[in-house]
């Protein structure tokens, strides 16, 4: 049930020597934890973590998005949003604006500092990709990637299907 990496020789690929070895969400999970040691090894000194950096690339992209909407795009929960966004804020890489649509509404943006930061971490983490997938050809990469987002979305699609099919709770009025 496994596939064969292409490589040198057949003598490279690890063959699964126990059951659990043979089960994809117990690889994926060996191979998630690997590829974030690495990734931390990569960041080494900066203090930046995988949740980090993906706010401060969203930050990038969608500049004056809602805390909220940053949340629910990189599907962090609001609790854990609060001390992520403080940090980025106490470290200087983003700053809170009022909306210009609605003053009541706080947008997030790259500061100076926030900007030259991201772009080592971009560079660090492209060289950590690099070396982590240096055994996959590009086409390769592409496939993986193309099945991971297959996963992801099955998965939040059965998650979506799963609470819809909840009971939801009817508050009673007081009276």
């Amino acid at each position: 049930m496994t596939s064969e990496i292409e490589r040198d020789s057949p003598e490279d690929v690890r063959q699964p020597v126990r059951r659990l070895d043979s089960l994809i969400g117990y690889r994926l999970r060996r191979a998630s934890a690997a590829f974030n040691a690495h990734f931390f090894e990569a960041m080494e000194g900066n203090g930046m973590r995988p949740a980090l950096f993906g706010m401060l690339e969203t930050v990038a992209e969608e500049p004056g998005i809602t805390q909220s909407d940053l949340g629910r795009t990189l599907r962090i929960r609001r609790g854990n949003m609060v001390p992520l966004v403080a940090e980025l804020l106490e470290r200087q890489l983003i700053e809170r604006r009022a909306s210009r649509s609605d003053r009541r509404v706080v947008t997030l943006f790259l500061t100076p500092e926030g900007e030259e930061f991201l772009a080592d971490c971009r560079k660090r983490v492209l060289q950590h990709e690099e070396q982590s997938l240096s055994a996959l050809s590009e086409e390769q990469r592409s496939a993986l990637a193309s099945m991971l987002l297959c996963i992801e979305q099955t998965l939040e699609s059965g998650e979506q299907t799963e609470a819809s099919a909840r009971p939801t709770r009817v508050r009673q009025k007081r009276t």
